[in-house]
């Protein structure tokens, strides 16, 4: 309990809050749900965005020489790619573009002579950006670690890196990620320490999967090559009893949703309590809070997977492109004692 919370409950003791009124009672009230209602907060984010330490890697050197163990000196800010810090090559006659360059009179037409003079180099193929780099660049962040974070299990969440990362976490692998579609995240719960904590990351925006140099995802036709992580940057910390995943299927027929959900037990003691689904409409002109379901749930250890049907109702409203409705669905993992273990939440359309 804070200060404040204490405080208000103690004078309450002494007796002289039933003497000032029933507006006094009101603001105590008021206040107290205030307090308590902290507890809820089972989830927490501490953002990393801001100043990082930087390093370009051209020769592939920093895995082999443990670049994680050393100290960067120079700087960028994320989020953020290479371009928008000023860091990399000029753009010249001889930069190695991510796609194929089909028309070549631009190397040779006299038209576009004063567009290949160093200073002055204009580019028709695409859009030309101030630096261009292509390879490996390491990205470094020192942070103390909440003191009320060494129970929780924690996670590094990276939002549109380009393209592939590799962590490091007090000079330990992590693990490397390479996805184009989805945050990259990690576990480095058993890689902190208390206190003072360096994170170093590897980002590679070379071709790491073959999928083809004229691959709209990651060639200069569309969009430019850049290497960085240009979305949240952030550890993400859960109880160790935690809802790990929810996958919701609309039964449009049934006017129901079926959600498949993944709890993970990690605390070495076994919980019993309760799964409480909770789910009200968020737009497309509607007003409805559907009925909560509760199911009982018992997990040892390791994990458990259940299937809760969770119906919409008769005023179910479908998503379309033209009538985007959305509900969101607050999962809470409870224990007998009502306490909150842990909550999810997931938007979702009926379609």
């Amino acid at each position: 309990m804070s200060w404040r919370c204490w405080k208000l409950s103690e004078i309450c003791k002494s007796g002289h809050c039933g003497t000032t009124g029933i507006v006094q009672w009101l603001f105590l009230l008021f206040i107290i749900a205030g307090c308590t209602g902290h507890n809820l907060e089972v989830r927490k984010s501490f953002p990393l965005s801001g100043e990082w330490k930087f390093r370009i890697d051209s020769l592939d050197q920093g895995i082999r020489e443990n670049w994680c163990d050393s100290s960067f000196t120079e700087t960028v800010r994320l989020p953020g790619s290479m371009a928008e810090n000023g860091k990399g090559d000029d753009v010249s006659l001889n930069t190695n573009w991510t796609g194929d360059i089909v028309d070549s009179s631009y190397f040779t037409d006299a038209r576009y002579e004063k567009y290949r003079q160093p200073g002055n180099i204009k580019i028709p193929f695409w859009l030309k950006p101030v630096k261009y780099y292509k390879g490996a660049a390491w990205y470094q962040k020192e942070f103390d670690l909440p003191l009320n974070w060494n129970d929780k299990r924690i996670i590094l969440y990276l939002e549109r890196p380009h393209w592939e990362t590799t962590l490091y976490v007090n000079g330990r692998k992590a693990g490397s990620q390479n996805s184009l579609a989805v945050p990259h995240q990690y576990d480095i719960t058993k890689l902190l320490f208390k206190g003072k904590n360096r994170i170093s990351i590897r980002v590679d925006n070379r071709m790491v999967v073959p999928i083809g140099v004229n691959s709209h995802s990651v060639s200069d036709h569309t969009q430019t090559n850049w290497n960085g992580i240009v979305g949240d940057i952030s550890l993400k910390a859960t109880p160790r009893l935690y809802i790990a995943k929810a996958d919701i299927h609309p039964l449009i027929s049934q006017k129901k949703a079926r959600v498949f959900i993944l709890v993970k037990n990690r605390t070495g003691r076994p919980f019993k309590g309760k799964i409480i689904l909770e789910a009200e409409s968020l737009n497309a002109g509607i007003s409805q809070k559907i009925k909560s379901r509760v199911k009982d749930v018992s997990i040892t250890s390791g994990e458990m997977r259940l299937i809760m049907d969770y119906p919409i109702g008769e005023k179910e409203k479908l998503w379309s492109e033209f009538t985007p409705a959305l509900y969101r669905l607050k999962i809470s993992l409870k224990g007998n004692g009502g306490n909150l273990a842990d909550q999810y939440i997931q938007n979702f359309g009926m379609r």
